[in-house]
C-alpha cells in the first residue's frame, strides 16, 4: 500500500513538472494578458556593460568565440570583455591582440567555472555584466535587446535563449536536445510572464553587478545560483527570446547523461543555499515556481540510480 502511495506521488509530481506545470502558466498568462497589457519601451538603454566569458581548455573553439565576440553590436568604448582562463591555457596575447576591448584573465591553476567568476567580478566597474560560455556563439543585437529590461527597476537579471546548433546529417540525438531546449523556452516564457524567470543558463544571461552575491563554495550549478541570488534580493528576472547562444549538441548519449547527472546534482546542492526560495511566506510567487525545478532534480536522480 505504501509503495503504491509512493508511486502515485511520484508519478503525479513527475507529470506536475513536465507538463501540468506549465500549461496551468500558460492558462493563467492567457488569462491575465486580457485585462492587462504589458508595454516596454523599446529603446536601449546604451551604459557601459561588462561580458565575462570563461574557459578551461577551449583554445580550439576560442579563435571563433572572439571573432563571434568582436561582431556584437554594441557601442564602441561600451563594452569590456574579461576572457577568464583557467589550466593550461595557450598564450593568447597575438589572438586578442585586434580585440583591445577583450582582457584575459589567466591563472595556471585550475580551481573551478565559480572561481574564476568571484575571481573576474572585482575587475567590473559597470552597473551591468553578462556571462558566457566559450563554447557558444551569441546573436549581434543580443546585448541591445536584453538591455531594454533594465528600464524596469524590478529587473535585477536577464536569461536569455539557448539555441542547438542541426549537424548535417540530422542526428537524432541533437534533434531530440533541440525540441528539450525549445520546451525550455516556452518555460521561460511563461515563468516570466508569471513573475520571473527561475534560474538562467550560463550561455547567456546578465545582471546588476550589485547583486553579485559571492559564496566561498565550489558551486556546480554557478548560473542557476547567481540568477537565484537574484530573486532572493526581492528582483526579477526577465526573458529575452531575441538574444540567444547557439551551440552544437552533446556528442554522445553518455556525454548528455553525464551532462544532466551534473545539472541534478547541482540542482540538490543548490538547495543549501537557496531554501529560503520554498518560503511561501516570504516569496509567495517564487516558492510556487521554485518547487517543480528541486523536485525535478530528485526524481532525475532517483531514477537513475535506481
Amino acid at each position: 500500500m505504501t509503495a503504491c502511495l509512493i508511486f502515485w506521488i511520484s508519478l503525479g509530481l513527475l507529470a506536475w513538472c513536465y507538463a501540468v506545470y506549465g500549461i496551468v502558466l500558460f492558462m493563467l498568462n492567457s488569462v491575465v494578458s486580457l485585462f492587462a497589457k504589458k508595454t516596454v519601451n523599446a529603446a536601449t538603454s546604451e551604459i557601459p556593460v561588462t561580458l565575462i566569458i570563461t574557459a578551461y581548455q577551449e583554445s580550439a573553439i576560442l579563435p571563433e568565440k572572439i571573432r563571434n565576440t568582436a561582431a556584437i553590436d554594441y557601442p564602441a568604448g561600451l563594452l569590456t570583455v574579461l576572457l577568464v582562463t583557467d589550466g593550461a591555457e595557450e598564450d593568447l596575447s597575438a589572438l586578442l591582440k585586434p580585440y583591445p576591448f577583450i582582457r584575459q584573465l589567466h591563472q595556471p591553476e585550475r580551481k573551478g567555472k565559480y572561481a574564476a567568476l568571484k575571481r573576474a567580478i572585482p575587475e567590473v566597474n559597470t552597473a551591468v555584466v553578462f556571462f558566457s560560455d566559450a563554447n557558444t556563439m551569441l546573436n549581434a543585437d543580443c546585448i541591445r535587446k536584453m538591455m531594454v529590461h533594465y528600464q524596469d527597476p524590478k529587473v535585477g537579471a536577464v536569461a536569455g535563449e539557448k539555441k542547438i546548433q542541426r549537424t548535417s546529417p540530422v542526428l537524432a540525438l541533437g534533434e531530440a536536445e533541440g525540441l528539450y531546449w525549445k520546451y525550455e523556452s516556452f518555460l521561460k516564457k511563461q515563468d516570466a510572464g508569471f513573475y520571473t524567470v527561475v534560474g538562467a543558463a550560463g550561455e547567456l544571461f546578465s545582471i546588476r553587478t550589485e547583486l553579485f552575491k559571492p559564496l566561498d563554495a565550489d558551486i556546480i550549478l554557478d548560473d542557476f545560483i547567481i540568477s537565484m541570488q537574484v530573486c532572493l534580493s526581492r528582483h526579477r528576472i526577465a526573458y529575452e527570446p531575441g538574444a540567444f547562444a547557439t551551440e552544437w549538441p552533446s556528442a554522445s548519449l553518455h556525454e548528455e547523461a553525464k551532462r544532466k547527472i551534473r545539472i541534478a546534482a547541482g540542482a540538490y546542492q543548490s538547495m543549501t543555499w537557496l531554501w529560503p526560495s520554498l518560503n511561501i511566506f516570504k516569496y509567495p510567487l517564487l516558492a510556487f515556481q521554485f518547487f517543480p525545478a528541486g523536485s525535478y532534480a530528485g526524481f532525475f536522480l532517483h531514477f537513475y540510480y535506481r
